[in-house]
């Protein structure tokens, strides 16, 4: 009988569904997708005893590699290779055609066992993809003032009825980004998931959700006939004030820079003082 052990999750015990064992591998902000349908979980056993376990779930038409732990016992002998190509195997069957990405700090590059791991299972060597910036809230740069009162800010739960058909039509045919799609969000912060309206339409979108340890900037969109107005200012100040009303000043925001716009975003909003900044990577298979 092999001695590793592939072991897909979660399984039934007493007419229920759990992780069982493997629960410890998985941290608890990670549970619930781990219990989602259209996730892939998996652990490892070696002799029978739990070493590991591995999670990724579908986002955006992609598939994402959430999480992955081994015991520190069982590293450097295979076991997160084998648990890794396990759910790899599951992925390329359940979604077939549909790459696996993994994203990494470069902390996680410089002192993880991780990026050996990926390499061994097939990923691809991590490229860099972004810059994240990360501050305490009340570090943030407080938005201007934007005098133009054809332009107006309202949560994403909130539109008039045509601005949402709008809305839910670009999504539709595709011309709005995957990161602007709220539905895509696991932990959507509802009072800061903004869009502007200009003159009646759709202008641009905010979205943020909640993080491990405060407030992530998921998506910042301007349609590109609202470019040259104060479409980008106008969603930052409506979401600053906000969030300064109803969150600790010490909570810690952080937002990506991915392409040469969200950079310069990212730049003019986080101070350089209270800034940390690190480049994110991304690995797929």
């Amino acid at each position: 009988m092999e001695r590793l052990q592939l072991i897909r999750l979660p399984v039934i015990q007493d007419s229920e569904m759990t992780l069982g064992v493997f629960a410890q591998y998985i941290p608890a902000n990670h549970r619930s997708t781990a219990f989602a349908s259209e996730s892939i979980c998996v652990g490892v056993s070696f002799d029978g005893a739990a070493c590991g376990a591995a999670l990724c779930s579908p986002e955006g038409g992609k598939l994402y590699l959430r999480w992955i732990m081994v015991d520190p016992q069982a590293r450097y002998c295979g076991v997160g290779t084998y648990l890794l190509r396990g759910l790899l195997g599951l992925a390329r069957h359940e979604y077939a055609g549909i790459p696996v990405h993994c994203v990494l700090s470069d902390d996680m590059l410089e002192s993880s066992h991780i990026p050996g791991c990926l390499t061994r299972a097939g990923f691809s060597a991590p490229q860099p993809f972004a810059t994240e910036f990360s501050c305490p809230l009340r570090a943030l740069k407080a938005p201007g003032e934007v005098p133009d009162e054809a332009l107006a800010v309202m949560p994403l739960l909130q539109l008039p009825d045509p601005v949402q058909s709008e809305y839910d039509a670009l999504l539709k045919q595709g011309a709005l980004p995957e990161f602007v799609c709220a539905d895509l969000l696991e932990r959507p912060i509802p009072s800061l998931c903004l869009a502007a309206v200009y003159a009646g339409r759709l202008a641009g979108l905010f979205l943020c959700e909640k993080a491990d340890d405060g407030i992530a900037l998921r998506g910042l969109y301007v349609l590109e006939a609202y470019r040259a107005k104060n479409v980008p200012m106008a969603l930052f100040k409506a979401a600053y004030e906000t969030a300064i009303r109803s969150w600790p000043q010490d909570t810690l925001v952080t937002g990506a820079g991915i392409t040469e716009t969200s950079y310069k975003i990212c730049r003019y909003f986080f101070p350089d003082d209270e800034t940390v900044k690190s480049t994110l990577y991304r690995a797929v298979f």
